[in-house]
């Protein structure tokens, strides 16, 4: 495995571009001899995200999870064939944060605040009945 990502590659497509760790990410590139394997590691890490065989033509396309052990901020995947030595990459952004941990967290602020909303409403209601908001916020009618 090289120490830096290959200056002048081939094009290699990843869809999303942009994801969180744990993500599942496609990779598609061409140009790499039917049937060997290759590899795709991501850098300035140098994570082996794995292996996977070409099975279309000269197609490589693999399906890969994007892994927890990767720093957020820009990242460069490269596949490379082992037989063809051929080398393809894109620049790639994790980002911040954990996907689940991030909607349990947006989770806990909605119910924090939903419950300060009806919490306000409750005294709002329970001072009114009991006559100790100003006139002009009080709910009963004058008799």
């Amino acid at each position: 495995m090289a120490a830096f990502p290959t200056s002048g590659a081939a094009h290699l497509v990843l869809e999303p571009h942009r994801a969180h760790r744990g993500d599942v990410v496609m990779a598609t590139a061409h140009g790499f001899t039917p049937g060997e394997q290759v590899q795709f590691v991501a850098y300035p890490e140098r994570v082996v995200l794995g292996s996977f065989p070409v099975s279309q033509g000269d197609a490589i396309m693999a399906k890969f999870t994007i892994a927890k052990n990767l720093g957020t901020g820009e990242h460069t995947i490269e596949a490379t064939g082992w037989a063809s030595h051929r080398v393809a990459n894109a620049v790639f952004t994790i980002i911040q944060g954990d996907k689940n941990a991030e909607s349990s967290s947006t989770w806990i602020t909605w119910m924090v605040g939903a419950g300060a909303l009806l919490c306000a409403i409750a005294a709002s209601l329970i001072a009114s009945a009991n006559g100790w908001l100003p006139v002009f916020l009080s709910m009963r009618s004058a008799a």
